[in-house]
């Protein structure tokens, strides 16, 4: 029996989509049963979960089935896990060591993939070295993740594999004419700089500004963005699954996005859209994230921010080449993981039982 954890955060479509795309590794060694405890019927739509595989919301039962099985896999999901030295945040990773001790004294094997660390308390770091030594193999999306823990391996974001932002991917700019933004909605306060930037795009590129919302929460600051540029906004309209689809023929229709949200830029360059990450304060997420795959540099800092994103404007071809290239490279990096992942589930288990939650 291989279980797995599908929840992440309803409105984020980036979320989702790792999610989907973690399910879909494991169902390529047998029909899971998901756990989908706090999610609705139209997140879930968007997995495409193979024949016989079954969904339950009983997360405590999903636990107790992982640590009394012989020989299951505990498989821990993409995504960004806080490292904070506050009550719930070590709770989580103490929780997380538990777990990881009794599979591992079963005769089972701990995997982590596609992790991304935010914060670096003290305790909580001690207890995620711990807790990654008990793991059969690790994965980061982070390219500062293995200076803080040696031995962890690092891999794309896993969204790039997703079966939903596969297709045709239109390569020049015959049908580009618009470019597409998003602003992270606990980031009002850059709303003024951030509006510089896209002005600076606009006269660039003579392209029309298209405020797209990949995160629902984000809808009121994108709308509010596109009223300062006199354009319309892509709002959240319809299911989870409409609004990806809506979602991704934008990115078809744009040359390039700025956004200081990763999986905005990372569904854009999967679709042939040059990604702009717009770094506000003193976050330096973006850059971590984006260098995993080589395309840090098309990174903002937000002192010269409209410079800099018309000299990359100015050479959008070349960078989307470029971009291509490296979604590519990230892709079939992406697919020797998956295969890492499977070999580890079938040697482990016979028949295979896997447990994926979250951390």
């Amino acid at each position: 029996m291989i279980l797995v954890s599908a929840k992440a955060q309803e409105d984020n479509l980036g979320d989702v989509i790792i999610r989907e795309a973690h399910v879909d590794w494991l169902s390529g060694v047998g029909a899971p049963v998901v756990s989908s405890r706090g999610v609705s019927e139209s997140y879930m739509a968007v997995f495409d979960l193979p024949p016989g595989a079954a969904t339950q919301n009983r997360e405590i039962q999903l636990l107790w089935s992982l640590v009394r099985r012989r020989r299951s896999v505990l498989v821990f999901a993409p995504g960004e896990q806080l490292l904070a030295d506050t009550p719930g945040g070590l709770a989580k990773v103490v929780v997380n060591l538990i777990a990881s001790g009794l599979v591992r004294l079963r005769g089972g094997a701990v995997i982590k993939v596609g992790r991304g660390y935010r914060g670096a308390g003290r305790i909580a770091v001690a207890l995620e070295r711990l807790q990654l030594r008990l793991c059969t193999a690790a994965w980061s999306r982070d390219s500062a993740a293995p200076s803080m823990f040696p031995g962890m391996n690092l891999m794309p974001d896993i969204a790039l594999a997703s079966s939903h932002l596969a297709g045709p991917v239109y390569p020049g700019i015959e049908r580009r004419g618009s470019f597409a933004f998003a602003l992270r909605s606990d980031r009002a306060h850059y709303r003024q700089q951030f509006t510089a930037v896209l002005e600076a795009c606009r006269s660039a590129s003579s392209a029309t500004p298209l405020g797209v919302v990949q995160v629902g929460r984000d809808e009121t600051l994108v709308s509010g963005l596109a009223d300062d540029l006199d354009t319309e906004p892509l709002n959240w309209r319809g299911d989870h699954l409409n609004q990806l689809r809506r979602v991704v023929d934008a990115y078809d229709r744009s040359s390039f996005v700025v956004s200081d949200r990763l999986h905005v830029l990372l569904f854009a360059a999967r679709r042939g859209c040059v990604p702009i990450g717009y770094e506000s304060g003193s976050s330096d997420k973006l850059r971590k994230q984006l260098r995993t795959i080589g395309l840090d540099h098309l990174v903002l800092d937000p002192e010269g921010a409209p410079e800099r994103a018309s000299e990359i404007i100015a050479n959008i071809e070349l960078h989307r080449s470029e971009v291509m290239a490296a979604v590519e490279t990230a892709r079939a990096s992406l697919d020797r993981v998956r295969d890492e992942v499977s070999a580890i589930v079938s040697e482990t288990v016979e028949p295979v039982r896997s447990l994926s939650r979250d951390g």
